[in-house]
């Protein structure tokens, strides 16, 4: 986390950035093992050929992931929390497919209490092998909390950098969780049968 992405005061309503990732078989096959959806429709060949999408198809969730990386390299160690992501698929991905995810950033939401704030982006991910032309696959709609440019980041483990902790919000506080009670006072045992 070297805080090389773009901050909360570096990004303007308007701008946007994308990425480009070419689906293979690999991406089937890690990500059925990865999330454990073995459904037919990502695992099973014979049964997908069969379906209406006629063959196997990408896990929308694996999809949404793909679309995603994007934002992460794009807020590259500058990101506070991933909040929200919306997306509505409108066509399946399939091995061989050519994803480009194009994100603009709509809205800027400041939060001074934590040290950056919310900025609210949209997707256009039309697939680029369709023989018909592009098709689109997901619009989306994340939210991201990302810090100020004046906000110093947390330390890389292992170095001395100049970077500390973020000054900490003083309206929450954070407390250990409370122990949990035992069903029976201390020193007693249950009966024995």
């Amino acid at each position: 986390m070297d805080g090389s992405g773009k901050r909360f005061d570096e990004v303007a309503i308007g701008v946007t950035f994308a990425n480009t990732l070419t689906i293979t078989e690999t991406h089937l096959v890690l990500g059925a093992g990865l999330i454990g959806d073995f459904n037919p429709h990502h695992a099973n060949e014979v049964y997908a050929n069969r379906s209406r999408f006629g063959t196997r198809i990408l896990h929308g969730m694996l999809t949404s992931a793909v679309m995603g990386a994007a934002i992460g390299m794009y807020f590259h160690g500058t990101a506070i929390a991933y909040l929200e992501h919306n997306a509505r698929f409108l066509a399946p991905v399939r091995a061989g497919d050519t994803l480009t995810t194009t994100w603009t950033v709509v809205e800027l939401i400041p939060k001074p209490k934590h040290g950056g704030g919310v900025v609210v982006l949209s997707s256009v991910t039309p697939l680029g092998t369709d023989p018909a032309g592009p098709r689109k696959v997901s619009p989306g709609q994340p939210y991201y909390q990302v810090w100020f440019k004046g906000e110093r980041l947390p330390p890389r483990p292992g170095r001395s950098d100049d970077m500390t902790w973020p000054r900490p919000d003083p309206e929450i506080a954070i407390e250990p969780p409370p122990r949990a009670k035992s069903p029976r006072p201390p020193g007693k045992t249950p009966p024995r049968s």
